[in-house]
């Protein structure tokens, strides 16, 4: 008979506890957890980026994913706003004269500022995403960890879908889209999981904007030193920090893979600009880039 030992107690996956007091058995326990991990990294290597991150390849995804909430009234809301945005869009649909332009940057970058500015002094409509359309649901689902990358793909689209019906008549200078839903969604899931995920290297599928997604004339990132952004961020009132904004002040290794993952975009490709300069400077650097794409 073996020999009892002390009481061992072992923390397994999916939360349970074991306690035990025998080698043999504690032998076979090692065994199991072991066999699990080798498992998890196994079949995480077999999915696909998407899969493996819970990301979209296209709008179809995200609407399968909500359906199965829509007895939820912030999701059957939101599913509602989409379909009558598309409904608009396919019912006045014109031929699109003017640029879709994308300004992204992180929290605290000048992004949203730059955007306002910009539509103004070039004559275009400021959007954003989320749009305003759905803003009155940001906040449920910015605490449903299940539902807030859904959220925000389907807002990218819902704004899509908006500006489409703008493009006949004036530019549209858009502040984040589909870039920082990506980005953010991929950093965050590598820091829930940093010992079974890195992030994909470059030339993945997850990096190429979306085909049935407006796609944009041009993406331009603000990039800022973290002091910068930092100072800029602390302007804004506590109420609108978010847990994704708290993460991004506290961990620089998610900052850091936010920013890769930006680098690694395609189709179309970010254009990098330093936003650590004076405002007129950066609006300055930010009209070269943009007015040769504007009609005269």
């Amino acid at each position: 008979m073996a020999t009892l030992v002390s009481t061992v107690q072992r923390n397994l996956p999916g939360g349970l506890v074991l306690r035990v007091g025998s080698p043999a058995i504690f032998k076979i326990i090692a065994v199991v957890v072991s066999s699990t991990s080798i498992l998890l990294h196994t079949n995480l290597a077999k999915m696909d980026t998407f899969s493996k991150f819970k990301l979209y390849r296209n709008v179809e995804g995200i609407l399968e994913d909500l359906n199965k909430y829509k007895s939820l009234k912030p999701v059957e809301d939101l599913l509602k706003i989409y379909n009558n945005a598309r409904a608009k869009y396919e019912n006045h649909r014109e031929e699109r004269q003017h640029p879709l332009i994308v300004l992204e940057g992180l929290d605290g970058s000048g992004k949203s500022s730059m955007t306002r500015t910009l539509a103004k002094k070039l004559h275009g409509y400021k959007w954003q995403t989320p749009p305003e359309s759905v803003k009155a649901l940001r906040e449920y689902f910015d605490y449903n960890p299940d539902l807030r990358t859904a959220f925000y793909s389907l807002g990218n689209y819902i704004a899509g879908y908006e500006i489409g019906c703008l493009l006949h008549e004036k530019p549209v200078f858009l502040d984040r889209c589909w870039n920082s839903t990506t980005a953010f969604a991929l950093g965050q899931s590598v820091a829930r999981d940093p010992t079974n995920l890195t992030l994909p290297e470059e030339g993945d599928d997850v990096y190429k904007w979306p085909d049935d997604l407006l796609k944009p004339n041009k993406v331009i990132l603000l990039q800022v030193s973290e002091a910068v952004r930092l100072e800029r961020h602390s302007r804004r009132g506590a109420e609108m920090v978010t847990p994704q904004e708290k993460l991004l002040t506290n961990d620089k290794e998610f900052r850091d893979n936010v920013i890769r993952a930006y680098k690694n975009m395609r189709d179309p490709k970010i254009t990098f600009v330093d936003g650590d300069k004076d405002f007129g400077k950066t609006l300055y650097m930010l009209k070269n880039l943009v007015t040769p794409l504007l009609k005269t």
